[in-house]
């Protein structure tokens, strides 16, 4: 931590990184972890979102862990490739963090489908997730937060290459 406080980042900076972890109830038992990736990176991204992006890949296994239903399984919903590619087109640049400028319907749209998809997982007792791709997870995370606060969202790179993952919902933009 020395070496990167405040040599690379300052202590307010690693708090947010901190803070934007455990907004999404991502625990940090593997400190050295948290702290290394600020350190390596710290010096060309400055960004507090961007680096707990970054930490979060480091975390792949940590977050995989956290997400396993009782029966070790990952149980997604997934969004369609144009889904995925209306997102991507309407991200805009926000201090380097990802923000999406998607139309209202848009938004209104996709949460509904994603509602509808965790709560059919729901039904048959599972955790339901929502996974895609890393470029657009943080701006999708906060498209999903007010009205599905509850319900993880994670990058394929936030999945651990041996885990059992089932996609049982595809969600498209209508």
């Amino acid at each position: 931590m020395d070496s990167v406080v405040p040599d690379v980042l300052g202590v307010a900076e690693i708090h947010r990184v901190l803070q934007g972890l455990l907004r999404e109830r991502i625990s940090v038992p593997e400190l050295g972890t948290v702290m290394g990736v600020p350190g390596d990176v710290g010096r060309q991204v400055k960004d507090p979102d961007v680096l707990a992006e970054r930490v979060r890949t480091a975390l792949y296994r940590t977050i995989t862990l956290a997400n396993l239903s009782d029966d070790k399984r990952l149980h997604a919903v997934a969004l369609t490739l144009a889904a995925e590619d209306t997102i991507t087109e309407s991200l805009r640049d926000e201090r380097g963090a990802p923000q999406s400028a998607m139309e209202p319907g848009h938004i209104e749209s996709l949460s509904r489908q994603v509602e509808q998809e965790t709560k059919k997982i729901a039904s048959y007792g599972h955790e339901a997730i929502v996974v895609c791709s890393p470029a657009i997870r943080l701006a999708l995370r906060r498209l999903l937060e007010r009205q599905l606060p509850h319900v993880p969202v994670l990058a394929y790179t936030e999945i651990a290459p041996n885990a059992n993952m089932a996609v049982e919902g595809m969600v498209g933009l209508v």
